[in-house]
């Protein structure tokens, strides 16, 4: 090949390159901004250039999981992690699938997975809560909530989320609750829960202490 001809390619190629990161850069931004369907639309064409993006699977999947197109995000979620399984946020937002489906004991699994390269991955821990939780195994949902206000002592919703234990521990000792088996004092507690939860956010409103949620780094809802 020709020199000339071969700088002409190496410049092509790094151009086309430069072009699709342009792409995955405005997609990202997209994103942060909540503008879902114009990153949608972009990380399917950073996709459809380069479908080993592990980054792009992984904005995709979470996308569809935030529209409800739970076989779309299955399928780019599950991606994302075959492609880096050392992301805790790839393995975090399958689990969030995987909950969604009810599929409660899989979704733990890969809370599991995301604590096993980040154990302080605070979604997971909390979300490993719930989802303990859902499978009725109610001392192993206390202990896991407990954890979680132990590793995140100023995060808001520790104070509703103490509640939470003690009327988890009280229906066990009372036998409103019994683990393994389906409790109709389950759905009150999550009920009570979220009422004192609105509660909470309407005091740290009123006495404006607004940078406290700015401390925490992720939001982290409930995912009901």
């Amino acid at each position: 090949m020709k020199p000339g001809i071969f700088f002409l390619a190496v410049f092509l190629t790094l151009a086309f390159c430069e072009e699709k990161k342009s792409e995955f850069q405005q997609a990202v931004a997209w994103y942060s901004q909540k503008k879902f369907t114009v990153a949608r639309d972009l990380f399917i064409k950073v996709l459809a250039a380069d479908d080993f993006n592990a980054q792009a699977c992984f904005y995709l999947g979470t996308i569809y999981l935030i529209e409800g197109r739970q076989t779309e995000a299955g399928q780019y979620l599950k991606k994302a992690v075959e492609l880096d399984s050392a992301n805790p946020e790839y393995w975090h937002n399958y689990g969030l699938l995987q909950y969604k489906l009810k599929l409660y004991d899989v979704a733990v699994e890969m809370f599991k997975r995301a604590l096993a390269v980040h154990p302080g991955h605070m979604a997971s821990v909390y979300h490993t809560a719930w989802a303990y939780f859902r499978l009725h195994q109610f001392e192993k949902a206390a202990d896991a909530f407990q954890v979680f206000i132990n590793t995140f002592p100023d995060y808001p919703d520790n104070p509703v989320i103490k509640i939470l234990i003690e009327k988890i521990r009280t229906g066990l000792a009372a036998g409103s609750l019994v683990s393994g088996t389906v409790s109709p004092g389950s759905e009150d507690i999550i009920s009570e829960f979220d009422k004192n939860k609105l509660k909470e956010k309407s005091k740290i409103i009123e006495s404006k202490a607004g940078e406290a949620i700015d401390q925490i780094k992720m939001e982290i809802q409930i995912i009901e």
